[in-house]
């Protein structure tokens, strides 16, 4: 198992001309990080040039380029809405294909009434089929991050919902091409921090549930490594669930924002604790 980040931790600093991916890339490796994994629209330029040298930076460092995230926002916004991102997920797997990267991270559509819901996921089948034939021809894996909290209100979507729905896609599609990212802390529109005893259960519950059709996933952290308990999800009891899992492929850990502690430090913090985790739970970190 290779354990990262997602450059969506430093996007203050993209944005700013603080940092870029370059510059991230050198990070993860200073930190001890074994991959990395891309926002696309923080990739500088789109020309093959530009993504070989991104390439070459990587593999140069010996960081894995663990999956690109395309934020297909509008899945569920109008047909040329839609269109657009179709086309857009084609590109950032032309893009990973060049990178070398193995899975592009993806999301359901919204939709803005709980009569629409059914529709939606047609659509979403329809949409993630099509882009799965092209996926395939260049190697590329497509994984469905629970994310849907963030883009539909939630009279529209309540809490419990996407988890059967994400489920049922890739049960419908039934590719190999096609799976999960599991996200420790997107089942509810309240942080980890304030769930109730209940509400923690389920959220282990369903991570556990979509971590047996993992091609990718994330892990949420907030503070300190120290301070999971009280922050964000157990790190020892996510260890446990990938190993459950016999899951072996790469991990990155993402911010909850607002953080509560300098960024490098909550990383190197967390890392430090997850990768003991990981291995009192009999997994091999790279």
């Amino acid at each position: 198992m290779r354990l990262g980040f997602t450059t969506w931790n430093f996007e203050e600093e993209i944005i700013s001309g603080q940092k870029d991916v370059m510059a991230l890339m050198d990070d993860a490796k200073a930190m001890g990080f074994a991959c990395i994994e891309f926002m696309g629209y923080h990739l500088a330029s789109i020309d093959s040039a530009y993504l070989q040298t991104v390439k070459a930076r990587a593999q140069g460092l010996g960081l894995t380029i663990s999956a690109i995230d395309v934020r297909n926002m509008n899945f569920g916004g109008r047909w040329f809405e839609f269109r657009t991102d179709v086309a857009m997920i084609k590109f950032w797997i032309l893009a990973a294909a060049m990178l070398g990267c193995p899975v592009i991270g993806v999301f359901l559509g919204r939709f803005d009434a709980a009569e629409a819901r059914r529709k939606q996921i047609e659509t979403d089948i329809q949409g993630f089929r099509e882009c799965l034939a092209f996926a395939e021809s260049y190697g590329v894996k497509l994984g469905i991050e629970n994310h849907r909290i963030y883009i539909a209100n939630k009279d529209a979507d309540p809490d419990e919902q996407e988890l059967e729905d994400l489920l049922y896609i890739v049960r419908t599609i039934g590719s190999p091409s096609l799976g999960a990212i599991p996200d420790s802390d997107n089942f509810f529109r309240r942080g980890f921090a304030d769930l109730t005893s209940e509400e923690r259960e389920r959220n282990y519950s369903h991570f556990a549930q979509l971590m047996k059709h993992a091609v990718h996933a994330h892990i949420k952290i907030k503070g300190r490594g120290a301070d999971a308990g009280a922050l964000h999800c157990d790190l020892n009891r996510l260890a446990r669930i990938l190993v459950d899992s016999n899951y072996d492929g790469d991990v990155s850990l993402e911010f909850m924002k607002p953080l509560k502690a300098d960024k490098r430090e909550a990383l190197e913090s967390n890392l430090q604790v997850f990768q003991a985790a990981l291995s009192a739970a009999g997994a091999r970190v790279e």
